[in-house]
């Protein structure tokens, strides 16, 4: 009985600096956006077909002027917990896009995501991605690729809050 009312706070704990860490991030990259004029917030929530099976995910990027993005992603096998006895095979970091070619309102982007998994291993995954643009803040994606060796492919959402969209 003592060991779970002293592991209570622990959960309360972790909860709360996972939530508030979330924020923070949410937080600081919009600031980041509004202070450069050239910059513009892009938010994509994702699904992935990994070698570990569907992963659900979310990234927000800045893109520049020059339609290179970058920004920060995270992605898990099942909702998004941070419990230590759930192996969700977690999957966060840094990822960098550049444009490779456009025709209309395709565009071809060559992705690079660097990062951890299971918070312990250090991954670096390159990733073709197809973006259509439906309307000035919505475009959707397809994306393949290599990760762990295997082949993997993802379907995303990509909104602009802002409202900018830089295909002409």
């Amino acid at each position: 009985m003592e060991n779970s009312k002293k592991q209570l706070p622990n959960l309360f704990f972790i909860k709360t600096f996972v939530v508030v860490k979330h924020l923070l991030l949410i937080s600081v990259l919009t600031l980041l956006v509004v202070s450069v004029n050239a910059q513009q917030l892009e938010v994509q929530a994702y699904v992935q077909e990994t070698i570990v099976g569907l992963q659900k995910g979310y990234s927000m990027k800045m893109m520049n002027s020059k339609e290179m993005k970058f920004g920060m992603f995270y992605q898990s096998t099942q909702n998004f917990s941070f419990n230590e006895g759930i192996n969700n095979y977690p999957f966060l970091g840094t990822e960098f896009s550049y444009p490779v070619t456009k025709c209309g309102k395709i565009k071809l982007f060559a992705n690079l995501k660097g990062g951890l998994v299971n918070y312990q291993f250090l991954a670096l995954v390159p990733e073709l991605e197809t973006v259509v643009a439906i309307k000035k803040q919505l475009s959707f994606s397809m994306g393949s690729s290599y990760r762990a060796g295997q082949a993997a492919i993802s379907f995303k959402v990509l909104i602009r809050p802002f409202g900018q969209n830089k295909f002409k």
